[in-house]
């Protein structure tokens, strides 16, 4: 049952995209799914259907980055807490060694950007750097 080998393959990589980022694994699905379709054709080497998926695959991943670099113009996006950094924000509980912050909508748990700095409640930040989880904050000027 070689076209079972496929189906599953091409399930397994589609389910697989749904949990990584860049749209990356699909097209080995779709390569799989080119396998299978190449075996009901008619094409029994398993040589040749390998070739199909890998060739395919790749000509598809090659093609939908250099497609995705175009669109974007090679503009990084900024995600989650890289996105905070830079933006104004105030003091709103002090911790051990560490302070949480209101950044508009968002709360953070931020650390000093110099050794030694200290804060205080209603203290005005800005936000300098993302480390880790906590944001590297100073105060606003």
């Amino acid at each position: 049952m070689p076209w079972l080998f496929w189906i599953i393959l091409a399930v397994f990589f589609f389910v697989l995209e749904i949990f990584t980022a860049g749209f990356f694994v699909f097209w080995f699905g779709i390569g799989a799914a080119l396998a299978f379709v190449a075996l009901k054709l008619g094409v029994t080497s398993a040589v040749w259907q390998w070739a199909i998926f890998v060739i395919s695959s790749s000509i598809l991943a090659f093609f939908s980055r250099r497609f995705a670099n175009k669109i974007s113009k090679g503009e990084n996006v900024k995600v989650a807490g890289e996105q905070m950094v830079g933006r104004n924000g105030i003091i709103i509980e002090v911790l051990d060694g560490a302070y949480m912050a209101k950044f508009q909508t968002e709360t953070w748990r931020c650390l000093p950007e110099k050794d030694g700095d200290t804060f205080q409640i209603g203290d005005k930040i800005v936000s300098t750097e993302l480390s880790g989880t906590h944001l590297k904050i100073k105060k606003e000027v």
